[in-house]
């Protein structure tokens, strides 16, 4: 179901390159039923990992994330090790890397925009998952300063648009190929932490 969701919205997502209609692509090319049945496939997956939280990989738990960021030099090309964290850093798909936006916003009216909730000035745009109804979600990152999490973001997107660092889903062409990154991924999931290093 989770993969005919997918293969779903990226017919849609074709269709839409070729400039058709977004009415008709709204109308026949998308069923709601299988994107409802999806999401609620993958929110039970996203609750059964969190009720277990030991299946967190040991490389990627919060404190070790944490510390990771606090010490990245952005004034040196990033790897792939700091892609992985700024992504886990802002809680983003892989595919969001590119288009993902960090914005302040400041209502300079009494009637703000249905997307604006009191108490929050940053937001995220560009989300993919939002890519039909573009609105503004409200920033959640592990970097409390909103201002050092864009830099983050910008100085990952400003390497690959510079050709010195792999977007993580996309290739220079725009087609899909996720292949290097997962298996760096993968790698980190399955490394054996280095036990010896308590008895030293």
């Amino acid at each position: 179901m989770v993969a005919s969701s997918s293969n779903q919205s990226r017919f849609c997502k074709y269709l839409a390159e070729y400039e058709a209609d977004r009415e008709l692509i709204d109308r026949y090319a998308k069923d709601s039923k299988t994107t409802t049945a999806s999401n609620k496939i993958q929110q039970e997956r996203t609750e059964k990992r969190l009720a277990n939280p030991d299946r967190t990989p040991e490389h990627f738990t919060f404190e070790k994330v944490h510390r990771r960021l606090q010490n990245i030099d952005t004034s040196k090309i990033p790897s792939m090790q700091d892609l992985a964290d700024v992504i886990v850093m802002l809680s983003m798909r892989p595919a969001e890397v590119s288009s993902l936006q960090i914005i302040n916003y400041k209502p300079d009216s009494e009637d703000p925009p249905a997307w604006y909730k009191a108490g929050y000035s940053w937001y995220c745009t560009g989300c993919r998952k939002q890519r039909d109804k573009p609105m503004p979600s409200r920033l959640l990152s592990m970097e409390k300063d909103p201002e050092h999490a864009r830099e983050l973001l910008t100085w990952i997107q400003d390497t690959i648009k510079a050709g010195k660092l792999r977007d993580p889903v996309y290739t220079e062409t725009g087609k899909s190929n996720n292949v290097p990154f997962a298996k760096f991924i993968k790698s980190l999931k399955t490394r054996a932490p280095n036990r010896s290093a308590k008895f030293r």
